[in-house]
Order: C-alpha cells, then sequence, then structure tokens
C-alpha cells in the first residue's frame, strides 16, 4: 500500500494493474515545484524538461 501522487500510479490504474483503496482519505492538495540556478540563458534541455512536466503531470 502506498500513498502516491496520482501521476505516479495513473497508468497502472487505468490498466487495472493497481487498485485505489482508501479513496475518501485522500487528498488532491499539494504543490508541485521546480527550482534551478539563475541564468541569462535558459538551457535548452531544462526547457524540454519543463515543458515535459507541464504536459504530463496536469493531465486528468
Amino acid at each position: 500500500m502506498a500513498y502516491v501522487p496520482d501521476f505516479v500510479a495513473r497508468e497502472p490504474l487505468a490498466e487495472g494493474k493497481l487498485l485505489p483503496v482508501l479513496e475518501s482519505a485522500s487528498t488532491r492538495q499539494g504543490m508541485f515545484q521546480i527550482l534551478w540556478a539563475t541564468n541569462r540563458h535558459m538551457v535548452p534541455r531544462l526547457r524540454v524538461f519543463i515543458d515535459f512536466l507541464g504536459q504530463h503531470l496536469h493531465r486528468e
């Protein structure tokens, strides 16, 4: 049994590999943040990573 963010278990739940339990006890609160050192120019691979997070973490 584990309590993890929905994006961690989304696919296994959809595939029936995992079953949700204690759903009434879970909350959908929280914040996900990403921090990086400031720089005048963002490294392209960082931009790709940020775009990836934005696309995959907010799917419903």
